[in-house]
């Protein structure tokens, strides 16, 4: 075995691949880009999908990666077992319809033996039961049939549901008998039991099948390979050391967490029954794992939070906090590994370098906010030993587990050292159900079904960006709602040799307009781009039938063509401006354009504020005035890269003319982008932001509008919104009979004119207003209440036969009136029974207030009467119905009571 740095090991993957015609593409960030099915980017393909259903075609199809990636769905096994993380790396090589079987598992085999030097005889394999190709070639490679595993669909054969599925093929590297210290050999790997000494180090998925979601398996066209491989677990082998975390990827984090403690990590505890030096050792991988991940998450825009993202590095950076404590590490810590954590990296991952303030920040930040949280944790425990003498509550662990981040296996060694047993069961139970929701975020909610029939069309189709009519086009391709292609269709898509739609793409929605058919108008749904770049129109005929090489004439919508082409521009102003009045870091991470409006999203570690608002619209709206041309070229990736032209790889830019078109906005913008473009920044005419959102994790929204017409109406709808709350305002203070000068002087000074000038101050004023509205109404609503509990305090009310029950009826009184009456009532006779029924319009409210029978009881027996709904407590409860019709009856029944 070749003795290689974890680096080292990462670039013989890649130089391997390289070497077979495979691109290398670049680790992209833990944040999903433009896709809502995962919380994390959470393996090596997860980046990579479009490309494996066909939505999208690559450059090139034969791809490799080392892809950064996190998974928190098996947080509780991390320092627990060997190779369990949040944070890790992803080998992969992919193969997008090239290359197969024969060619994935001869260069797997090549790779290992040859480049990484691994004993041939100690390689294990696993196939699917029925791939006999894969054993065929896994057997003239050398491998004995000993060593080949045959397993059945569960274990060996790869799917989600309806979509993209095949068998896969394993590599298990057999590290020896001193990872089997029990001796059981290889009914380990033949039983599929969890060890340490046959470990998965290579796993090869042959997407071959398509499943109609009904189990029925269908050849597909286009076959590809998805592998994987992770770098961790490559590491531990080749290093030849017990686990994961020493390693050299680890070793330096840890070997930092050593000087700061007494306590000390101690590799030869594997080897060993220590129990208490395995403990220490977990809490070491724990804040060594916990703090990596965070530190990434951190750099790619995720900072601690209550949501989503970055409520998982919260935790993260509590459960290190927690481990922390049991060594006794006083001091504060977490930048200090951090900072580790990024020099160990930055061979790889330069960019973490640039970031470390922001990581390092951030960290310390969350640090000081929890440390009272994590004492009122263990003060939490304390009081639960002194509550139960036996055993400790579930809802005690789960809550030091889920809000004080106290990793479970401590919560059990704390227990056991103060003599108290744990249920075991209720605890999974109650766990499980929390994991299955944080599943559903991480996991992908769905894959999309991979179009064969839209893969093969490669006819060409043209669509010309300067023209907005064609005249008596010919169709060349047709397909039905299920995207199945067909010789004719009614309601359904067509193709057309050359067109004047933009197909929904890059963010920015299609183009609406029309189409002539024999002579007869039909609108245009949708437009759609194919793998291949084809348009696709959907049109649904009322008579008759499409079919191809049928003429036909298409019409797009021009003026709306023209807004969301001044938008898209604008869109790349925005992001001019941000970059360079804002922070150089922010990059677009979502857009949305249409003859509406222009949002965009980015990250930025600070709170983005009104000043900053203002001057990004006034910079952008300079940039307008400036009259700027915006040119349009084409080039390859290699030219629009020395050009300058920006690119968020994450995105596949369309090839036009065999090259990609670059977009250039006077000296000030470069962009690769496939979307429609005003030919002067003048036609953008004005530009402002509507909206600015915060999502969370440091994430913003911003949301904007553009041309004078889309802006004056949106102005004039704001001020008529603006107007219409004061009025209501002002009717409501009348209505109630409050006279309040200074309100309705402050009313008369607003100012509606010059809208945009003044939206922002009417809007303030608004605000202001409603604050005072509620305060006047407030004192006058408070006023009417405790008159109205007078007035019910002090009225006659009805007696039971029985002399026990008290009961009246009212019109349109507040509930807070009625319930403060009736409770200084049935407080001060404590033998009566006090009900009440309140007619509002045709509806009906009943209250009971007793402490002479059970209220609960009452209301039920009321709310039979009336056909109503309600309940409450014993001495209080309330019910209502729709129809106060058979108020009678209710009425009839307490006199005879």
């Amino acid at each position: 075995m070749k003795k290689l740095t974890f680096d080292q090991i990462r670039q013989t993957w890649l130089d391997f691949f390289k070497s077979k015609n495979h691109e290398i593409l670049p680790s992209k960030s833990l944040v999903p880009i433009n896709d809502d099915s995962l919380l994390w980017i959470n393996s090596g393909v997860a980046t990579l999908k479009k490309y494996f259903t066909g939505e999208l075609t690559p450059n090139n199809n034969r791809l490799t990666n080392s892809q950064r990636a996190i998974r928190t769905n098996d947080i509780e096994n991390v320092g627990v077992t060997s190779r369990h993380h949040t944070f890790f790396e992803m080998l992969g090589n992919f193969s997008i319809g090239d290359y197969f079987k024969k060619e994935a598992i001869n260069w797997a085999y090549e790779l290992l033996i040859q480049h990484f030097g691994f004993a041939h005889e100690c390689l294990y394999i696993t196939v699917y039961e029925q791939d006999k190709e894969s054993y065929d070639l896994w057997i003239k490679l050398g491998i004995k049939q000993s060593h080949i595993i045959k397993c059945n669909k569960e274990r060996n054969f790869w799917e989600i549901g309806q979509g993209p599925c095949g068998p896969c093929t394993e590599i298990y590297y057999d590290r020896g008998i001193k990872y089997d210290p029990k001796n059981i050999g290889e009914k380990l790997i033949f039983d599929d039991i969890e060890n340490d000494r046959y470990v998965e180090i290579w796993n090869i998925v042959f997407s071959q099948f398509n499943n109609d979601g009904n189990n029925n398996y269908q050849e597909l066209s286009r076959k590809n390979i998805d592998t994987g491989a992770g770098l961790e677990r490559l590491a531990s082998i080749i290093q030849d050391v017990p686990t994961d975390f020493d390693t050299d990827m680890f070793m330096p984090i840890i070997k930092e967490i050593n000087t700061l403690t007494s306590y000390q990590y101690d590799v030869n505890a594997y080897f060993s029954d220590n129990v208490k030096q395995k403990n220490i050792n977990r809490d070491f991988k724990i804040i060594a794992d916990h703090l990596k991940a965070c530190t990434f998450a951190i750099a790619d825009g995720v900072h601690p939070s209550n949501k989503e993202r970055g409520s998982i590095i919260r935790r993260l950076i509590r459960r290190a906090m927690v481990c922390a404590r049991r060594l006794k590490i006083e001091n504060k810590f977490t930048a200090l590994i951090s900072k580790v954590v990024i020099k160990t990296m930055a061979n790889y991952y330069p960019y973490l370098v640039t970031k470390q303030d922001e990581i390092t920040n951030a960290l310390t930040k969350e640090e000081e906010l929890f440390a009272k949280t994590l004492e009122n944790g263990y003060k939490l425990f304390e009081q639960a030993l002194i509550q139960n003498k036996n055993e400790l509550p579930t809802d005690t662990i789960f809550k030091l587990v889920d809000t004080y981040g106290f990793p479970f296996e401590i919560i059990q060694e704390l227990a056991k050292e103060n003599h108290l047993t744990i249920d075991l069961d209720a605890y999974k139970q109650r766990f499980s159900k929390h994991q299955d929701v944080s599943r559903a975020n991480i996991e992908t909610k769905g894959m999309l079904q991979q179009h064969n029939d839209l893969i093969n069309f490669v006819q060409p189709s043209i669509f010309d960006y300067d023209i907005t009519t064609v005249e008596n086009t010919k169709i060349i391709g047709l397909f039905d709602l299920d995207f199945k292609q067909v010789d004719k269709v009614s309601h359904g898509y067509f193709v057309t040799d050359i067109t004047c739609f933009y197909a929904t793409s890059g963010g920015q929605v299609c183009d609406s307009g029309y189409a002539i058919i024999d002579g007869k108008h039909y609108d245009i749904l949708n437009v759609i781009k194919m793998p291949n770049g084809q348009h696709l129109h959907l049109v649904e005929l009322k008579h008759g039938a499409l079919t191809i090489n049928k003429g036909i004439s298409l019409y797009i919508n021009a003026a709306n063509r023209k807004k969301a082409s001044a938008n898209h521009t604008v869109e790349h102003l925005l992001q001019y401006v941000l970059r360079k009045y804002i922070s150089q870091d922010i990059q677009q991470e979502g857009a949305f354009k249409s003859s509406e409006k222009v949002t965009f999203d980015f990250h930025y570690n600070k709170k983005i504020t009104d000043e900053q608002i203002k001057l990004i619209q006034t910079e952008v709206n300079k940039l307008i005035k400036q009259s700027l041309n915006v040119k349009v070229d084409y080039m390859s990736l290699v030219k629009a890269k020395e050009y300058g032209a920006l690119a968020w790889f994450e995105d596949v830019y369309a090839k036009i003319k065999g090259d990609l078109r670059v977009i250039t906005i006077g000296d000030i913008s470069k962009e690769i982008c496939g979307g429609t473009h005003v030919k002067n920044t003048s036609k953008i005419e004005q530009f402002i932001i509507v909206k600015l959102v915060s999502k969370g994790d440091n994430a913003y929204r911003i949301e904007a509008i553009t041309t004078k017409v889309t802006i004056y109406k949106y102005l004039n709808r704001e001020i008529c919104f603006i107007r219409s709350e004061v009025e209501k305002m002002v009717n409501s203070l009348k209505e109630l009979k409050i006279d309040d000068k200074s309100f309705i002087n402050k009313v008369n000074e607003l100012d509606y004119e010059n809208e945009q000038e003044n939206l922002d101050k009417l809007r303030i004023a608004l605000t202001n207003l409603q604050k005072e509205f509620h305060l006047l109404t407030f004192a006058k609503q408070k006023l009417n209440v405790e008159q109205s509990t007078k007035d019910l305090i002090g009225q006659q009310w009805n007696v039971s036969i029985s002399k026990t029950i008290n009961y009246c009826t009212t019109n349109n009184l507040q509930p807070k009136a009625i319930i403060n009456a009736l409770s200084t009532l049935a407080k001060t006779n404590k033998n009566i029974t006090y009900v009440l029924f309140n007619l509002v319009n045709t509806k009906v409210q009943y209250y009971v207030y007793s402490f002479a029978i059970n209220a609960q009881e009452l209301i039920t027996k009321i709310n039979e009467l009336l056909n109503g709904t309600g309940g409450g407590k014993v001495n209080f409860a309330q019910g209502g119905s729709a129809s106060n019709e058979t108020l009678q009856k209710a009425i009839d029944y307490l006199k005879q009571l």
